[in-house]
């Protein structure tokens, strides 16, 4: 139990360290909102970075400009 207890502890702040945002991130690039949703189609796939620690871990064990990707399922969808 305590060994458990111990390893969460570790755990969890190993994630909120590699949870939080770099200083001083700035984005590749950010298309304004609405333009992307205009050109946006069901089945499209999104490629984006993200700005913590983790997200450039990420970066350089795939060797690419981008952490996360979505599919783009459709409007209004949950």
């Amino acid at each position: 139990m305590i060994f458990q207890s111990l390893s969460e502890k570790i755990g969890g702040r190993i994630v909120r360290y590699l949870d939080e945002p770099i200083t001083g991130y700035t984005p590749f690039f950010a298309p304004p909102i609405d333009v992307l949703g205009r050109a946006l189609q069901p089945g499209d796939v999104l490629l984006s970075e993200g700005n913590t620690r983790i997200a450039s871990i990420i970066k350089y064990l795939t060797q690419s400009t981008w952490s996360h990707s979505v599919i783009y399922i459709g409007e209004g969808v949950l």
